[in-house]
């Protein structure tokens, strides 16, 4: 006799407004100014080393152009995305940083798993919702 009991699968909530690469983005909706455990360190780095390009640039009285040179140097030598952070994967979009796992300036690897829908599910306007592939 077959049960006719249906069964009722947790998946990753695709179509929550939430969710990315079945990531939870919720902590940082909640805080628009940044969570920093879910920055990419690398892009931080970056915004760092030029920060500091600026300033010297500034007391040194450099060009844009010599600026633009010193933070070249200074990205070949110290801020390849491989030596900053060890899970840096790229996906070969081309970008100057291109990493699959960065969405904004986000590292998804940081943002807690999606484990289905939960009391903060909001559907997404442009994605519907989804079935799971099989049961």
């Amino acid at each position: 006799m077959l049960s006719t009991t249906p069964k009722i699968l947790r998946f990753p909530a695709r179509s929550c407004l939430f969710s990315v690469r079945e990531r939870c983005l919720k902590a940082w909706a909640w805080h628009p100014l940044g969570s920093e455990a879910m920055q990419c360190r690398v892009v931080s780095h970056w915004e760092g080393a030029y920060d500091q390009v600026v300033e010297q640039a500034d007391r040194l009285d450099l060009s844009v152009a010599d600026a633009g040179e010193l933070l070249g140097e200074i990205a070949a030598h110290r801020l390849a995305p491989g030596l900053l952070c060890r899970a840096h994967r790229r996906a070969g979009h081309g970008a100057d940083f291109d990493c699959i796992f960065l969405h904004g300036h986000l590292c998804t690897r940081e943002m807690p798993p999606c484990t289905g829908r939960c009391p903060s599910y909001a559907a997404h306007p442009d994605r519907p919702f989804e079935q799971p592939e099989s049961l």
